[in-house]
């Protein structure tokens, strides 16, 4: 019977599985929030040419978590007024240029312990 509605047939109401039932606002709002923020946090954030080839130089590798505290350390340095930022790690160091958020250099742990940083003008502690 396409096209015709059966009245023999008892009308049972229509649901959605459980899944796909629309979440309370409060916790669909929370939840696309934190996704929302975590995507922008991870694509915000470049890494110049040079930054790439002296962190694969020094085997520096960032975890996810890592590049969400570098995010959050260079969003804390701009709302400061920063420009150039040194952002320290226990593992590594690196040189963001805050207003492009872009990586502009990286050094080890190792390396660290030698270098002086000049042309910054604020520290982050991560």
């Amino acid at each position: 019977m396409v096209g015709k509605v059966d009245l023999t047939r008892p009308i049972l109401p229509v649901t959605a599985p459980e899944s796909t039932q629309p979440k309370s606002p409060s916790k669909a709002g929370t939840e696309f929030k934190q996704v929302f923020e975590k995507e922008v946090l991870r694509k915000s954030i470049q890494f110049s040419k040079h930054a790439k080839e002296r962190m694969s130089a020094r085997n520096i590798n960032l975890s996810d978590a890592d590049l969400t505290k570098l995010n959050e350390a260079v969003t804390k340095a701009s709302k400061k007024g920063a420009k150039e930022s040194l952002i320290l790690f226990s593992h590594a160091a690196f040189i963001v240029n805050v207003p492009n958020q872009t990586v502009i250099t990286a050094v080890d742990a190792e390396s660290m312990k030698e270098n002086v940083f000049t042309n910054i003008d604020s520290a982050v502690i991560v």
